[in-house]
């Protein structure tokens, strides 16, 4: 710990296995009738010269600077950084018996250091801190080789003012593995009704297409683009049946699908369901339908999933003995559909209308099928993260 302080981040400790070449008289081993425990005569000793030569190690491998030199060392290559490694129990082993040597005049007269019990218990959060070394020392060793190679090129160059770093450069200089990042998984909280500000959200970026990322006053918000337009369109199909302005869309060759005899009876009670949300249907011979037109918002490709996911969930509300107004399933069931999905590129402009029609539907914090829809990470929470507060 003492060795990669500043270098890990907190609660993230580091796995190492120590193999120590000390003289015997240094080491107690009869502390404790199993032999479960060790002590060192000079535990401090042992203690700085393994810290140190930790530091030394990161230091050399280019993972921490060396504040106290003028001039920082030179390039590091793997073949120097793996020599590091192999040849650390060695340095180890030299500065203990030197502290040892230099000590035991002094610390004869004194009763021995006491030691808490050795804990070979791995940390699973813990990164292998050799791998990571020596991936750094490769990509130091790759960026100094193109670094050498443009500048010999750009002394040929005729003309010093055209100068342009490759592109290849800044991926080889940053292949390096980090240390781990604290995660904030237990942090962000599920929004409620009445904690969103409207007109103060301001979208910043898009994350991984698939989530906007905003904020308010309160802090950063996170916001599911697929669950939150299947809000929006669910109210506007809930809307247009109740007002009677459905509108639809002609298929060009009608949809025909063949049904289950569950589907086909879900078909019968809910027929005319589907004809207020915009469908145009047909009944042909046996258990066919025929689908004539969709309402305007749905997607023709999507138009036979649909009318299956549609009867297979009423299917389901009619053995379960409720009945109520199959309308909502239907309309859960096209927004869904016609939503935008996720890995969908969505413009500043598109974000904010989204927000903004989001705060205006009948309940912003959850999608028709009760999912959360918004996210929020307050500035507390993140003071908190930080040890701020």
């Amino acid at each position: 710990l003492e060795g990669f302080r500043s270098v890990l981040p907190h609660g993230v400790y580091p796995v190492a296995f120590l193999f120590l070449e000390i003289p015997l008289e240094e080491v107690d081993v009869n502390v404790h009738p199993a032999k479960t425990e060790v002590r060192f005569r000079r535990a401090q000793a042992v203690k700085d010269a393994i810290a140190e030569a930790v530091r030394d190690t990161l230091r050399n491998a280019g993972i921490v600077g060396d504040h106290n030199a003028e001039s920082g060392p030179g390039p590091l290559t793997a073949e120097d950084a793996q020599t590091d490694f192999t040849q650390t129990s060695d340095v180890v082993s030299e500065k203990v018996k030197a502290r040892a040597q230099g000590q035991s005049a002094g610390m004869d007269q004194h009763p021995p250091d006491q030691q808490s019990s050795i804990d070979f218990e791995i940390s699973a959060e813990s990164q292998e801190f050799e791998s990571t070394a020596l991936n750094r020392a490769e990509s130091t060793a790759r960026a100094d080789e193109l670094v050498e190679n443009f500048n010999a090129d750009h002394k040929a160059s005729s003309r010093p003012d055209q100068f342009e770093v490759p592109a290849f450069f800044s991926t080889e200089m940053n292949s390096a593995d980090l240390p781990p990042v604290d995660s904030a998984a237990a942090v962000p909280k599920a929004v409620e009704i009445g904690d969103i500000s409207p007109s103060k959200i301001q979208p910043i970026a898009q994350l991984h297409e698939s989530f906007i990322v905003a904020f308010d006053d309160e802090g950063l918000l996170l916001i599911d683009q697929h669950v939150a337009h299947e809000r929006i369109l669910f109210d506007k199909f809930r809307k247009m049946e109740m007002e009677r302005k459905t509108e639809s869309q002609n298929l060009l060759l009608p949809e025909t699908i063949d049904l289950t005899p569950a589907q086909a009876a879900a078909f019968e009670e809910i027929q005319s369901d589907l004809e207020a949300c915009g469908f145009g249907l047909m009944k042909l011979s046996g258990r066919t339908v025929a689908i004539k037109s969709i309402p305007t918002d749905l997607p023709q490709s999507e138009v036979g999933n649909l009318f299956s996911e549609i009867l297979d969930t009423i299917e389901k509300e009619r053995r379960g003995g409720a009945r109520k107004t199959f309308r909502d399933d239907i309309a859960a069931s096209m927004a869904c559909k016609a939503a935008v999905k996720i890995n969908m590129k969505l413009t500043p402009e598109k974000m904010q209308w989204m927000i903004d029609n989001l705060l205006a539907s009948s309940s912003p914090t959850t999608c028709p099928h009760g999912r959360p829809v918004v996210l929020r990470l307050t500035m507390k929470d993140i003071e908190r993260k930080f040890h701020r507060t």
